[in-house]
């Protein structure tokens, strides 16, 4: 997420934790949350958001996650960010490509 933003709303908050701390505080998660609530209203089931996690820092070309068109590189994120992946599923769940991917 924007970390300016993030840094709002924990200030709105009276939270003091620096970033990305700031991340894990429920207050800040509860913000994202509204934010997509809001926005899953307009979406039809299958396109809606069920859950996220906020990440510290963005996808990036030096990691090999984007291409240089800043395309998304599946099978790369799938491995760099599979604990944050699987820590959104419930045990055993966890989407076949993250899996086959994992290595």
């Amino acid at each position: 997420p924007n970390r300016t933003l993030v840094e709002a709303v924990a200030h709105k908050h009276g939270l003091s934790d620096e970033w990305p701390a700031l991340l894990g505080q429920g207050k800040v998660r509860a913000a994202f949350r509204r934010h997509i609530d809001a926005i899953n209203k307009t979406l039809p089931v299958y396109a809606r958001v069920r859950n996220f996690t906020l990440l510290a820092d963005p996808f990036s070309q030096e990691r090999g996650e984007l291409t240089p068109t800043l395309k998304v590189k599946r099978r790369q994120v799938a491995e760099s960010r599979r604990l944050d992946i699987e820590a959104l599923y419930p045990s055993g769940s966890v989407p076949n490509e993250t899996r086959a991917h994992a290595g």
